[in-house]
């Protein structure tokens, strides 16, 4: 069963089998009010400030990361070379 269940799996792409699914969730009502949510934020002079304080936020974690992957990374190839 559990091979079974594996191959099911394997024959799915992973990220296609994702994308699907989230295709299928997006139907016209949900895709339109979003539209409309997105339209509505655009027009709002608030959404700029919100834009500017995500960009700030978005460069200190794509900085952050980084940092913490080299980390894990050279203490992983530590104990590998340990």
């Amino acid at each position: 069963a559990m091979k079974a269940i594996s191959d099911k799996i394997k024959s799915f792409s992973g990220g296609d089998f994702k994308q699907q699914g989230e295709i299928v969730v997006m139907g016209g009502d949900e895709e339109k009010r979003l539209e409309e949510l997105l339209e509505e934020a655009n027009e709002d002079d608030s959404s700029d400030d919100e834009e500017e304080e995500e960009d700030e936020g978005m460069g200190r974690v794509e900085d952050d990361i980084p940092e913490d992957e080299v980390e894990d990374d050279e203490e992983d190839n530590d104990d590998g070379n340990a």
